[in-house]
């Protein structure tokens, strides 16, 4: 399952929505598409806050102390993310940070789902949709 779904992250992060002639900002994650709106504001905070927030935590936290697995989770969460770039890493690594504590204090996990998909939809509104 874990697998599967770094793939699909993989997969999203290259640019496979990527539409002919198109080279402007983010607009190669997903091109300006209904489904590209779908998957970037919807689909993939879903995802990837079950992964990120739910299953990689919790299975570092059998081994590890759970600060260093929420910190180890958030490095990955924003290192899926480097096609924004290396000046956003940090600010998603903390963004991750933020949306585990807000798991770990609602102990609900729409509360970071709902939050991203919002974020996404924000973002994806401030860049054109693209």
């Amino acid at each position: 399952m874990i697998a599967f779904v770094l793939f699909m992250s993989t997969l999203i992060a290259s640019g496979i929505g990527q539409l002919p002639g198109q080279d402007d900002g983010n607009a190669y994650l997903y091109g300006n598409t209904f489904i590209g709106l779908a998957v970037s504001c919807l689909i993939a905070p879903i995802i990837e806050e079950v992964l990120f927030r739910e299953t990689i935590p919790r299975l570092l936290a059998r081994r590890f102390p759970a600060g260093f697995a929420v910190l180890a989770s958030a490095v990955a969460f924003a290192t899926i993310h480097i096609g924004y770039g290396w000046s956003a890493w940090m600010v998603l690594c903390v963004g991750a940070v933020l949306l585990s504590v807000s798991y770990s204090v609602s102990e609900n996990l729409l509360v970071p789902i709902l939050t991203h998909c919002m974020l996404n939809t924000a973002i994806s509104a401030y860049d054109g949709f693209g």
